[in-house]
C-alpha cells in the first residue's frame, strides 16, 4: 500500500479551515462550519506570544499542505516524453505548494 493510497482512505474533517485568536495565548481551528478541529495554546509563560499563533496557522494549514502533497505525489504518475504536460503539472503543483506554505506562514488565510 502506498502512500497516496493510505492518505486517500483518512477520514479528516474537509477543509478549508482557518485558525481565530481566543485569547492572547489561545487559538482555536475552525472548519468550513465554524467547527472546532483544534486548539494551538501557550505551552508556558515563558513561550514568545507568536508561537501559539504559528502552530495555530500551520495547524489550519494542514489541509491545503496535504493537497499539495497529494498533487506532488501524482506527478510521479505523468508518462515519460509528455514535456508540456509534465511542465503544467509542475507548475500547478508548485503554485498550490506556494499558496499551502504561504497559509501556513501566515501570509494567507
Amino acid at each position: 500500500m502506498s502512500l497516496t493510497q493510505k492518505t486517500e482512505r483518512a477520514q479528516h474533517t474537509p477543509g478549508p479551515w482557518q485558525a481565530v485568536s481566543m485569547t492572547a495565548y489561545t487559538y482555536v481551528i475552525l472548519d468550513l462550519d465554524g467547527d472546532a478541529v483544534g486548539t494551538a495554546v501557550a505551552r508556558s509563560s515563558y513561550e514568545p506570544p507568536d508561537t501559539p499563533l504559528a502552530n495555530a496557522r500551520l495547524m489550519a494549514a494542514a489541509p491545503d499542505l496535504l493537497a499539495a502533497l497529494q498533487r506532488i505525489a501524482t506527478m510521479r504518475d505523468l508518462p515519460i516524453g509528455d514535456a508540456q504536460e509534465e511542465m503544467s503539472s509542475r507548475l500547478y503543483a508548485a503554485e498550490i505548494a506556494a499558496v499551502a506554505i504561504a497559509k501556513a506562514e501566515g501570509g494567507a488565510s
